[in-house]
């Protein structure tokens, strides 16, 4: 994954050009920014497939009672 990858990255710059060198520290920004993007991708997907649900669920019980009626009305 993006994550695990730039967390290699990280680690391989901090061991060859050491913990306190600017490269090392770009790519700690860098790691951080994916990382946050790679968490809240997944949030929203979450999200977005809690909603899928629920909308689905909404359209079939509005199809069970819509059939209901049409039941009771002959």
């Amino acid at each position: 994954s993006h994550s695990s990858t730039v967390t290699a990255l990280s680690l391989a710059i901090g061991l060859q050009e050491g913990f306190t060198s600017p490269f090392f520290a770009i790519t700690c920004i860098f790691a951080f920014i994916v990382i946050y993007d790679a968490v809240n991708v997944r949030y929203y997907a979450g999200k977005n497939i809690q909603l899928t649900k629920q909308l689905i669920s909404d359209i079939e019980r509005s199809e069970e009672r819509r059939v209901g009626k049409e039941c009771r009305s002959r």
